[in-house]
Formats: structure tokens, sequence, C-alpha cells
């Protein structure tokens, strides 16, 4: 280590060129380096939404709801199914294994909801399948006060 030290000190020149080198290379990188205030994050899940306006939870599990469940808990690269019903309105979130591909997953889940719109109400719309994405908000700030009401 001291012979690496000794080097350096006895060639103040190349120590100049070297930092003048890291700092071109620094402002380079910087000045190329892709910058996002929100940057895209695609999570490893699909989020299937319906409308039924009118029908009770209990109607559209037993219409909608299992019908769908059926067909895309098949679905090679589908981990878990979790569904919310709620009246008029469902929202399935499939949680995808790890290392699947994303969007051959998205490609079965749709044509898994197409075969189970034979059995849905011919009313209702068809349930749409969307890949769920992530928000980070830029800034979050909290106040708080002993002497100010809520």
């Amino acid at each position: 280590m001291s012979e690496i030290i000794r080097f350096f000190l006895e060639r103040p020149r190349l120590n100049y060129v070297l930092f003048f080198f890291l700092v071109i290379s620094g402002i380079y990188a910087y000045q190329k380096m892709p910058k996002e205030i929100f940057p895209p994050m695609v999570l490893d899940k699909i989020a299937i939404t319906g409308i039924y306006v009118g029908a009770s939870p209990d109607t559209l599990d037993k219409m909608a709801v299992s019908n769908i469940e059926d067909e895309v808990s098949g679905v090679t690269g589908v981990q878990k199914v979790e569904s919310t019903i709620r009246p008029g309105v469902f929202s399935m979130i499939l949680t995808l294994e790890e290392g699947s591909d994303k969007s051959t997953v998205l490609d079965k889940v749709k044509d898994g909801i197409s075969r189970a719109k034979g059995d849905l109400p011919t009313d209702m719309e068809e349930p749409t399948a969307t890949f769920v994405e992530g928000e980070i908000p830029l800034i979050l700030i909290n106040l708080a006060s002993d002497t100010v009401p809520y």
C-alpha cells in the first residue's frame, strides 16, 4: 500500500490528470443519465375490474366472479387470486409468479375473461384486465400540533 502512495506522491501531474478525468466523466455521466420525477413501476400483479349496475354482492359472486376466478386461476403464471365484491362492482387482483412473462400472462387472462363472457349476464359489460402500476409520491408532508385541534 505504501508503494502505491509513494508512486502518486512522486507524480503530482498524474494526480491532476486523474482528477480532471474523474470530474469530466462525472459531468458526462450526469448529463447522459436518464432522470424522471415519477418513474413507472409495473408490479407483478394484474387487476380485473367489472361493473354490473344494480347487482348485489351475492348475485355478482354467483353470476360473474366465480366463473372468472375459475377461468383465470388455471392460467400458468398466476400464483394467487384475490377478489373484492361490492354492490354493482367487483375487482380481482392476480399475483403473478416470479419470473413469469407478464404480457403473456395478461393475454391468457384476457382470453380467460373472453371464455367466461358466455356465462356472464348479457347486459353486463366485459370486465377489463390491466397491469397494476405502483405510484410513489414526490413528497409526503405530515403536520402535527398539540395546540391546534384536528
